[in-house]
């Protein structure tokens, strides 16, 4: 509930701003991460993204520049979760040293160039 308290107002939000948004907060969450990581229990972090995104898309609050249809493919949610939570981890054991608005732009990179569009 707090991320999505702080997701802008606007009915609708491109990936960059929830990316940014997500992994701010992440960051504000890293040491509770963390525990869960040592725990063996990353998959939390997985689920509960998971279940924040498949909100978002449930409501229309995300802006797609791609094929919309995309997100009610099967195994979409489940691609996307563990790559966003993969590199979260990462990112988290390397120190956080990037800001989370370039991991969010990495990203939107990402699934890009996996549905064939260039957003250099």
């Amino acid at each position: 509930m707090t991320y999505f308290r702080r997701l802008p107002r606007q009915s609708k939000i491109t990936l960059p701003v929830l990316m940014t948004q997500y992994f701010t907060f992440m960051q504000q969450m890293a040491a509770t991460n963390q525990l869960l990581i040592d725990n063996g229990k990353a998959q939390i972090i997985v689920q509960t993204f998971e279940a924040a995104y498949t909100l978002l898309i449930r409501h229309d609050r995300i802006i797609t520049v791609t094929d919309s249809t995309i997100h009610h493919q099967p195994y979409y949610i489940a691609f996307f979760s563990g790559a966003v939570v993969n590199i979260l981890i990462h990112w988290q054991q390397a120190g956080m040293v990037e800001p989370p608005s370039y991991l969010a732009q990495q990203i939107v990179r990402f699934t890009a160039s996996h549905t064939g569009n260039d957003l250099k």
